[in-house]
């Protein structure tokens, strides 16, 4: 479950109905998993840990070089 939660970045939801398990549980096993996985595989890291509200358009910059337009698809 955690390798496909990192190779495939689902949410907890669909895996959930893979696993037939409740989305917190699938939560609270990812979390537990975790840190015994990390000393045999490497694991990405997480990029939303170091996500912050960018404030004008030179933080865009900063974190998105060369980038062109942002397209919005909320509802």
């Amino acid at each position: 479950m955690l390798t496909i939660y990192y190779r495939l970045y689902i949410t907890s939801t669909l895996s959930g109905i893979l696993f037939a398990l409740d989305q917190s549980n699938v939560l609270k096993d990812i979390h537990k998993l975790e840190p015994l996985v990390k000393d045999i595989l490497p694991l990405p890291q997480k990029l939303h840990d170091k996500a912050k509200r960018l404030q004008n358009i030179e933080d865009i910059e900063v974190m998105f070089p060369e980038f062109k337009a942002f397209t919005d698809a909320t509802e």
